[in-house]
């Protein structure tokens, strides 16, 4: 069952045009918008990969993609971190 109103168009400004969605895209952004609410919902992060647009990101201090996952993450992590932040 979808968490959505049934209204069918978007809108960024009030002042501008109104997009219709056509049927495959609503269904396209329902099943999308759906498991951003399960994932929310279960607590579990996604796994992520650092590559370059990541430092175009605003997102880069809570996503923390260079993070490394499994044993001595933290300690490797930090020591990353600080090694980086010395040549600065």
């Amino acid at each position: 069952m979808s968490r959505f109103l049934p209204q069918c168009s978007f809108t960024v400004n009030p002042a501008a045009d109104v997009v219709n969605l056509g049927s495959s895209l609503r269904e396209e952004t329902e099943k999308v918008a759906n498991r951003l609410h399960e994932l929310i919902e279960s607590g579990k992060t996604t796994v992520v990969s650092y590559n370059a647009k990541c430092e175009r990101c605003s997102l880069i201090d809570v996503c923390l993609p260079k993070m490394p996952r499994g044993r001595g993450s933290v300690e490797n992590y930090l020591r990353n971190v600080l090694s980086e932040n010395e040549g600065k």
